[in-house]
């Protein structure tokens, strides 16, 4: 493999007709791109230093930056990176396998990879497969996991057996092999001085570890690509790509009518589908094989198979999966993207909602050193902002995808209203319109059909997509009672009086534009059910009853023996609360009007 690498240095070093010159503009475009507030390199220099550093600085890094590229060679000095391990957050903390290793690089080096991964994602783009949703400018890494939940939903339909296999490669990104990556990189078409430029990148690279604010002596870096470095995911994308060509072109698993759904990829997350365990068996071999060619290796240990026999399946459930002749373990539930998936698939979104439960309990536990924690603690609009920002996100991951009804959100309701509760310093037994009013909040389902609606519009954004083609297909086939997540969005847009789901499909609205329509719908559908009164009239002891003064001045006295079963008091609640905001009004009227009245005409009236 090293003699092919060398040939095609020296093919690419005669291809270098033309330099690549980057301008000012171009460099100040890349810089804008790289992270802020990160930790300085060995060098001690941050983003901000350059960023703000004014136009001569930039002239600088534009002049430095053109000179490596016309002389294709990258200083050493660009190349030392410091290597911090994190806790994975599982596992043993004394244990090196439970801590991921992040580089940091020389900032000017991070802005070099970030104008060459802009060169490079053309020729990517081309290549990478559909399945392959990591790492990929506008779509998100969820959208993996809505091919599998799809594939999964379509089975269940259909009464047919699904096999899941979720593979896990020991350190993928630190095993991959520099010869055979930079052979797949000239044969996807980028060559010359480009190819030169980023093969130059891992040459003689130098690592040092940091460690308790002890940095070791550096070590040369011979495989692997860097976890931090801003050309790392585009390169591991295209060397893992062949292996899904290699599934999809072989016809290996499961497919949506004539849609390939068999190995929805994240990265180096392979998700593997099929409905019959012996073409899943011959799909792990497929990868395992790959893996051999590769030199990386897959953990049996770590990977999983989640398997269910349909009704009208004759497939066998009982047989074993095996990776290097290790069986591969079937557990109850796993993990894929941060979603729980359950061995009975039907119980899957019961088992994520618990799952986001006590990951958000144990994000608000964290946060409550920092003031959240209601009374005595921080103001309440401080304490609603940071538990909007830190603490949702964690409790409805995922559930744009899963999309559970009403029923099955009730746990997760309540822990948001009791959240609330807490934070505003509310009793227990505070009536929930009361809660989401003094928020401004909506009920937690509103929050996971707006993100459920923002996805269904980028989806028909894209120009071409395994999740468009299925959008097209399931939309025309399936029925309103159909669990496909496009047949439950359909029903969603028609709840909200939103545009129909073919009228989107065919046009679909700018990101911007669709967020204001759609927020403004829900917020709406949600309000008008908060300031509603019109379930008071449910109760039949108060069908007959007007809204008339005795009413207004005491709603209690009207409070049926049902106990609230028609959820009269809260009707009261609210009628008390329209009570008080009228009653404070008449007064602040009263008062402007007397002391408008002549001095002698005000005693005794003020009092």
């Amino acid at each position: 493999m090293m003699i092919f690498v060398i040939v095609i240095e020296e093919i690419c070093k005669k291809q270098r007709l033309t330099t690549i010159i980057f301008t000012e503009e171009e460099i100040c475009q890349a810089i804008g791109k790289l992270n802020t507030k990160k930790a300085p390199d060995i060098y001690g220099i941050t983003v901000e230093h350059i960023k703000f550093g004014g136009d001569t600085l930039i002239k600088a890094v534009t002049a430095i930056i053109n000179h490596i590229c016309s002389t294709a060679s990258v200083p050493d000095s660009l190349k030392l990176g410091i290597l911090t391990p994190i806790f994975k957050n599982k596992g043993i903390l004394s244990e090196a396998k439970n801590y991921r290793g992040i580089t940091v690089l020389p900032v000017i080096g991070k802005i070099l990879e970030c104008l060459l991964r802009d060169l490079i994602r053309d020729f990517i783009k081309i290549l990478q497969n559909r399945l392959q949703r990591g790492f990929t400018p506008t779509v998100s890494p969820l959208y993996s996991a809505l091919i599998l939940l799809e594939s999964i939903l379509e089975s269940l339909d259909q009464k047919t057996s699904i096999f899941i296999a979720l593979l896990d490669a020991k350190s993928a990104f630190d095993v991959v092999n520099h010869n055979s990556l930079y052979r797949k990189l000239f044969l996807s078409g980028v060559g010359g001085t480009l190819w030169l430029l980023i093969r130059q990148l891992s040459t003689n690279a130098l690592t040092s570890i940091k460690w308790d604010g002890l940095t070791s002596e550096p070590f040369l870096i011979q495989q692997g690509v860097r976890q931090g470095g801003i050309l790392s995911t585009e390169l591991y994308k295209l060397y893992v790509n062949d292996v899904l060509d290699q599934l999809e072109d072989n016809g290996l698993g499961k497919y949506i009518g004539d849609i390939y759904c068999g190995a929805p990829t994240c990265a180096d997350d392979i998700a593997l589908v099929a409905n019959s365990p012996t073409e899943l068996q011959v799909m792990i071999s497929t990868v395992e094989n790959y893996s051999k060619h590769e030199k990386y290796v897959l953990q049996p240990t770590k990977s999983v198979v989640l398997k269910n026999k349909g009704s009208n399946s004759s497939a066998s459930s009982l047989q074993d999966f095996s990776i290097n002749e290790q069986a591969i373990i079937q557990p109850d539930s796993a993990v894929h993207l941060g979603i729980k998936h359950n061995a009975n698939f039907k119980k899957t979104i019961t088992s994520h909602i618990n799952e986001n439960i006590s990951k958000a309990r144990r994000s608000m536990y964290s946060l409550m050193g920092a003031g959240l924690h209601g009374k005595n603690g921080l103001n309440p609009t401080t304490s609603l902002h940071i538990f909007h920002t830190y603490v949702l996100p964690v409790l409805t991951y995922g559930l744009e995808i899963l999309l559970p009804d009403k029923k099955q959100l009730d746990n997760i309701e309540v822990f948001y209203r009791k959240s609330l509760k807490q934070i505003l310093s509310m009793p227990t037994n505070t009536a929930d319109v009361a809660i989401y009013t003094l928020a401004g909040a909506i009920p937690i389902i509103g929050t996971i059909h707006k993100s459920a609606l923002n996805t269904f519009n980028k989806i028909c954004n894209m120009d071409s997509s395994v999740e468009k083609d299925l959008a097209v297909r399931q939309l025309a086939l399936v029925g309103f009672s159909s669990s496909s997540w496009f047949g439950k969005l359909r029903n969603l847009l028609a709840i909200y009086e939103l545009p129909s789901a073919q009228d989107i499909l065919d046009n679909p609205y700018s990101k911007e534009r669709w967020k204001s329509i759609v927020k403004k719908a829900v917020d709406n559908y949600y309000k008008a059910q908060t300031t509603s009164i019109e379930v008071y009239m449910k109760c039949s002891i108060h069908s007959n009853i007007t809204l008339d003064t005795n009413f207004i001045l005491d709603p209690s006295s009207f409070i049926c023996a049902c106990v609230c079963k028609c959820k009269c008091m809260d009707v009261c609640y609210t009628v008390e609360y329209i009570t008080r905001k009228l009653c404070f009004a008449l007064h602040g009227l009263r008062t402007r009007i007397i002391k408008n009245l002549p001095p002698s005409k005000r005693k005794g009236l003020l009092q």
